[in-house]
């Protein structure tokens, strides 16, 4: 039974274990989560911060043509009204030769010299100005318009990756909360029925007291140079005759009736169908070993024991004894015997 025991301490122990890598697992898919996180958040700036020099550049680009646009309408406008104005003084000077002919008959040699298209005024040279400003300010970039769209598109995007890792985190840690509830309940509920089993078969072996005292965590007082204790559990028993003591402060077989009914009380919480015990009970004397071999069969129905041991009262609680004798030396000899109930 106390081989049984100890197995189902392992097997606790794995599940805890197997519990605990689970959680670091968890932990270390927020962590990479975080990373991937950041990541993003950091490519979301970049992207921002190109999107907003593109719209600095398009909104420049953008007042650019319309100003070119009023000013080419402007200079247009211009340009009509200054050959209009040429036109006028060409009818004008041509009215006037005709004029002249008439009454003197020189018209046409007064007026060579100031035919307008021979003497530009100041409309022509204002219209060449303007269309050197014109080819001056060049054509506007139709594809800026084109890229903002695609980085916002971009931008779109990972805002979109981004709140599905935040979404992730959050599972992951709702998780992780959910496990730690978990693991917290079930070692509370079996630290209970262990201590309760502990103190019972203690009692009954030695007629003694015993528990399992918690130790550090959180809000432990902590040793010299500010470090908390680490959490645990630590072992106190009080014989009869003697005060509370811990564990170390023992003697041998004080220390091994504490383990026996420790082994003892985890089999009585979680019963395994197999154990072996080697001479748990060594360092007992006849009277103890008689309880402890009390205990073997009470935990003998549901749990498959075999016991190592050259103590007597062990031996003639036992189903069946098997054992190993020389003869001759050099040649052992092994011997079984079905002990009748």
């Amino acid at each position: 039974r106390i081989a049984e025991a100890e197995a189902e301490r392992q097997r606790a122990r794995r599940t805890v274990e197997q519990q605990q890598e689970a959680r670091a697992r968890a932990e270390g898919q927020a962590a990479a989560a975080q990373i991937r996180r950041a990541e993003a958040a950091e490519a979301v700036e970049v992207v921002r911060g190109r999107v907003a020099e593109l719209e600095r550049r398009s909104g420049e680009a953008v007042a650019r043509r319309e100003w070119a646009e009023r000013e080419r309408e402007r200079l247009g406008q211009a340009l009509r009204r200054a050959e209009a104005a040429q036109a006028k003084a060409g009818s004008t000077l041509a009215a006037l030769a005709a004029r002249l002919e008439t009454a003197y008959g020189e018209g046409a040699e007064i007026l060579a010299d100031v035919e307008p298209s021979a003497r530009p005024g100041p409309e022509r040279e204002r219209v060449g100005q303007l269309r050197r400003e014109l080819a001056a300010l060049g054509g506007v970039r139709p594809e800026a318009v084109a890229e903002y769209a695609q980085q916002r598109g971009e931008v779109a995007a990972l805002d979109a990756g981004h709140q599905d890792l935040i979404q992730a985190r959050s599972s992951l840690e709702e998780w992780c909360r959910e496990l730690e509830t978990a693991l917290d309940e079930r070692y509370a509920e079996t630290l209970a029925q262990v201590r309760a089993q502990f103190s019972a078969v203690y009692a009954r072996l030695c007629g003694g007291r015993a528990d399992l005292v918690e130790v550090g965590g959180p809000e432990a007082p902590t040793v010299e140079g500010g470090r908390p204790v680490p959490p645990g559990l630590e072992i106190a028993a009080q014989p009869p005759g003697k005060a509370l003591a811990h564990l170390g402060l023992l003697s041998g077989g004080e220390r091994t009736l504490v383990a026996v009914a420790l082994i003892f009380a985890f089999l009585r919480v979680r019963p395994a169908a197999f154990c072996v015990l080697d001479e748990i009970e060594a360092a007992l004397d006849e009277a103890n070993v008689a309880r402890c071999a009390a205990f073997l069969r009470e935990i003998a129905p549901s749990t498959q024991i075999i016991v190592v041991t050259h103590q007597k009262g062990t031996m003639e609680v036992a189903d069946r004894l098997v054992g190993v004798t020389m003869g001759e030396p050099g040649v052992s000899r092994l011997l079984s015997l079905h002990l009748a109930g």
